[in-house]
């Protein structure tokens, strides 16, 4: 589902994290209210693609995050490879 500016980000959330989502290559501005000590989890770049596709693609992409107006640090995770 897509949500612009959040107005759908209380959603479905799980009870151990808060995630917010992504877009489709465009910057976006979110309000949302997220239970106080909650971790939060987000894309801050997306990308279906095949391995070379990927590689290509993630060497021009960046990506950043400001929550209540600070930077915040980012932590790059990976999906297992397969095989």
């Amino acid at each position: 589902m897509k949500d612009p500016d959040g107005t759908f980000c209380a959603e479905n959330q799980p009870g151990d994290v808060w995630f917010l989502a992504g877009s489709f290559g465009e910057e976006r501005r979110r309000t949302c209210s997220v239970p106080a000590g909650r971790p939060v989890a987000f894309p801050l770049v997306n990308l279906v693609a095949g391995a070379s596709g990927c590689a290509s693609w993630m060497k021009g992409a960046k990506g950043a995050a400001v929550l209540d107006g600070k930077p915040l640090t980012v932590e790059r995770y990976e999906a297992p490879r397969s095989g």
